[in-house]
This record gives structure tokens, sequence and C-alpha cells, in this order.
């Protein structure tokens, strides 16, 4: 689950309440993640974002 919401702030207990009903209930597990802090990572791995992908 990505979001654009600041989670430093979030109620975690909540949350993972409602991780853990949908793991019993669906068997899948949800991962909290946001957009911003994902992009970041991945971004950092291209030496160059003006490149563009070869096909």
């Amino acid at each position: 689950m990505l979001t654009t919401a600041d989670m430093s702030n979030a109620s975690w207990d909540e949350i993972e309440n409602r991780i853990s009903g949908i793991l019993q209930i669906h068997g899948c597990e949800v991962i909290v993640n946001g957009v911003y802090a994902t992009l970041k990572y991945y971004l950092r791995l291209l030496s160059n974002t003006a490149d563009r992908p070869r096909i």
C-alpha cells in the first residue's frame, strides 16, 4: 500500500490491527510504504535520471 501521507504521526496500532485482519481474512500481507520514500530509494540506483531507457 503506497501513500503520500505523512506516516510519522500515524496511529500504528490501528494500522497493524487492520493489517493483521487482512492477513487473517484474505491471506495477503499488506506492506505500508510511502510513495516519496520508495521513489527516492529507487532513483538513487540511476546514475542519470535524464537517461532514456534503451528498447
